[in-house]
């Protein structure tokens, strides 16, 4: 797995909050490959490769299928 890209360190970035947004709004659309959020561990703006659910060639587990309730209540009680 790839590490995670330290995008912008917020101890050293003299940003302000409103220019802090905007500069992530720009990364969202420079790596859209990439997750941008803020890590609190790290106290900086990264980016993570996003990973696809799974392979488009590839039909997914029933475990990843969702399922609909057609009758009953959700809890079993009558």
């Amino acid at each position: 797995m790839e590490p995670d890209k330290i995008l912008i360190d917020i101890r050293t970035c003299d940003l302000k909050m409103s220019q802090l947004m905007a500069e992530i709004q720009r990364l969202q659309a420079e790596y859209p490959d990439y997750e941008i959020f803020l890590d609190g561990d790290a106290y900086a703006i990264v980016g993570r490769r996003r990973k696809a659910r799974w392979d488009a060639a590839v039909p997914p587990s029933a475990s990843t299928i969702p399922t609909t309730r057609t009758s009953g209540s959700p809890t079993g009680a009558s």
